[in-house]
């Protein structure tokens, strides 16, 4: 746990298949127990905040997520510090756009 606040953001994109439901409904629930305020008016998308550090955080979100299909970006807003979970196809150009992201 962080001694302050900390905030994030959280992009995802979770396959669509038989299972696709339960693992949405496993992160959003997650995100309500985990992060204080959320914002998420857009799809597929959150700004949180907990009191969670970057690792704890990621690693409650994507509990219910399938590595092989699925992918779970999270950053915090006020350093460079970002987390992949997941099917990355494309890791340079991540890499190339968030220099000091580490696997989850």
């Amino acid at each position: 746990m962080a001694d302050e606040l900390m905030d994030y953001w959280v992009s995802f994109r979770i396959a669509d298949d038989l299972t696709r439901s339960d693992r949405y409904s496993a992160l959003s629930q997650s995100v309500e127990e985990y992060c204080g305020n959320v914002w998420q008016e857009t799809t597929s998308f959150y700004l949180a905040d907990s009191y969670l550090t970057i690792d704890a955080l990621g690693k409650q979100l994507t509990k219910k997520l399938n590595p092989k299909k699925d992918i779970l970006i999270i950053r915090m807003l006020n350093s460079k510090n970002a987390r992949y979970f997941g099917a990355v196809e494309d890791l340079d150009l991540l890499e190339a756009f968030l220099p000091k992201i580490k696997s989850l």
